[in-house]
């Protein structure tokens, strides 16, 4: 991931200095312009804390057993930025290292022998890792742009509306297959659904209310009956095994449910079912517990100062992973006959 200078400083901010350090690295990767302006506007002064920012050019941090090597080396490449810090009461300095590439080496902390004119804790034996500033920084859950909710609730809404649109195409070729399908995913077998027009058209009256999609977000309350009500509910509701259950009564009303192979988000893995599922029902089931991830997520969203604080890195990687199923769900779900 890359930032600029803004997101940067916010990441920072997120980060709280341990009570015992004075010096601590981060790993930033900048591939988007002049790497020495980008790490310019980072570098300042504030109180007894600095923050340098040092362009990594030179063919290092490619082996972790020469990690501490790589940073003595830079230290003296920039002596001329770092020095002078001294003379202005620095206690704490943070030292962002702006790389073209994501630091991937994996480091065990040793100690490191910084330069006599170091502006902090010169000539001392000092023990800290490069960290990924990404990584490292936490915020509330979905409460950063890296986490893209609105995109989550965009992808939703289409999801939603493209199998509204196959099931009405559906009743028009074969109601009863409509009809079964909806049956499948009703929470309880009783009554039986003998005509899926009602739903069809409470379903259709529902997409049409929203007027941004960006901002959907579904809920799962007890009186709430559209689609994606529906199906919030189940996966609510439902324990591993059971939602199998309902996937593959999806699969007996949508034949092609084996058209291709929908990848699930890897979230869905905990939700797997305790036996294996065949294709078809691995793919329903797939889209079932996206649902419920992308409303999971939007909850925390909502209500992030309920959540604890998880890395950026982590927010990132998942809601692109969901939001790849939920592209692809969408597909899946138009290939359908």
């Amino acid at each position: 991931m890359e930032y600029d200078q803004q997101q940067a400083w916010s990441l920072l901010q997120a980060i709280p200095w341990r009570a015992q350090d004075t010096i601590r690295l981060f790993w930033m990767r900048y591939s988007g312009g002049r790497r020495s302006e980008f790490a310019d506007s980072l570098s300042t002064r504030f109180g007894n804390e600095a923050v340098s920012a040092l362009v990594v050019r030179k063919n290092s941090f490619f082996t972790a057993n020469a990690v501490n090597a790589d940073v003595a080396a830079l230290f003296d490449e920039y002596r001329e930025r770092l020095q002078p810090l001294a003379g202005h009461g620095v206690e704490r300095l943070t030292v962002l290292l702006i790389g073209k590439e994501d630091f991937r080496l994996v480091q065990a902390a040793s100690e490191v022998t910084l330069p006599e004119w170091f502006p902090v804790c010169a000539g001392l034996e000092r023990t800290f890792n490069i960290s990924d500033l990404a990584q490292t920084a936490e915020v509330r859950p979905m409460n950063c742009s890296e986490a893209r909710i609105e995109h989550v609730s965009e992808l939703l809404f289409s999801l939603e509306a493209a199998l509204v649109a196959k099931l009405r195409e559906v009743y028009a070729m074969a109601p009863a297959r409509a009809g079964q399908f909806l049956q499948a995913i009703q929470q309880n077998p009783t009554p039986a659904v003998t005509d899926a027009v009602a739903s069809l058209e409470l379903f259709e009256t529902h997409l049409a209310s929203i007027s941004d999609p960006r901002a959907y977000r579904p809920g799962a309350k007890a009186e709430a009956n559209y689609l994606a009500a529906r199906l919030l509910k189940l996966a609510i509701n439902s324990a591993p095994k059971r939602l199998g259950e309902i996937a593959l009564g999806m699969v007996a009303a949508m034949p092609n449910s084996a058209v291709f192979e929908l990848k699930p988000s890897y979230f869905a893995m905990a939700w797997r079912p305790p036996k294996a599922m065949v294709l078809g029902q691995s793919n329903w089931h797939a889209l079932l517990v996206a649902f419920f991830q992308a409303y999971q997520l939007m909850n925390g969203s909502a209500h992030a100062g309920e959540y604890p604080t998880y890395a950026v890195a982590l927010q990132h990687s998942t809601s692109l992973d969901l939001r790849s199923c939920l592209a692809a769900a969408r597909s899946f779900v138009e290939a359908q006959t």
